[in-house]
C-alpha cells in the first residue's frame, strides 16, 4: 500500500508514521501544499490521509488540480477540530472519512484496514 501523509502537526504525523511503519506500507510525507499537489501528480497513492489546511478538497482549484490523481485513492482528513459542518463538507467534496482528534493509532489502523477491506471487495487494487 503506499500513503501519502500529508500534515504540519508534527505530534499528528509522528504518531500516523509510526502507524504506517508497523504495517510495512510504503509511504511520503509531505508538509505543504505545494508539495503535496507535486507528490499526487507524480505517484500513485492508495490512500492519502491530509488536515484540512494542508489539501483542502473543499476548495475547487485545490479539487481540479488533484482531481486526476486521485480518482482511485482513498482519502482520510483528520483533524482537532470537532465541527460536524466541516466533516460532513469534506465528505460531501469527496473525502471517505473524516476523523476529529484525539484519536488513537488503533482508530486509525482500524479505519484503513476497513478501507483496504473495501477496495479489495469493489476491485479497485
Amino acid at each position: 500500500m503506499n500513503i501519502l501523509l500529508i500534515n504540519k502537526e508534527d505530534n499528528i504525523q509522528q504518531m500516523l508514521i509510526e502507524t504506517i511503519k508497523r504495517w510495512r506500507s510504503n509511504f511520503m510525507a509531505v508538509t505543504t501544499t505545494s508539495d503535496a499537489i507535486r507528490a499526487i501528480r507524480d505517484g500513485t497513492f492508495d490512500l492519502i490521509i491530509t488536515e484540512p489546511a494542508m489539501l483542502d478538497i473543499r476548495n475547487k482549484e485545490i479539487r481540479e488540480k488533484i482531481k486526476e490523481g486521485i480518482k482511485r485513492t482513498q482519502v482520510i482528513v483528520v483533524s482537532s477540530s470537532n465541527s460536524v459542518k466541516t466533516a460532513l463538507e469534506f465528505i460531501e467534496s469527496g473525502a471517505d472519512d473524516y476523523f476529529i482528534g484525539p484519536f488513537s493509532a488503533e482508530k486509525v489502523k482500524e479505519r484503513l484496514e476497513d478501507l483496504l477491506r473495501t477496495r479489495k471487495i469493489s476491485g479497485a487494487t
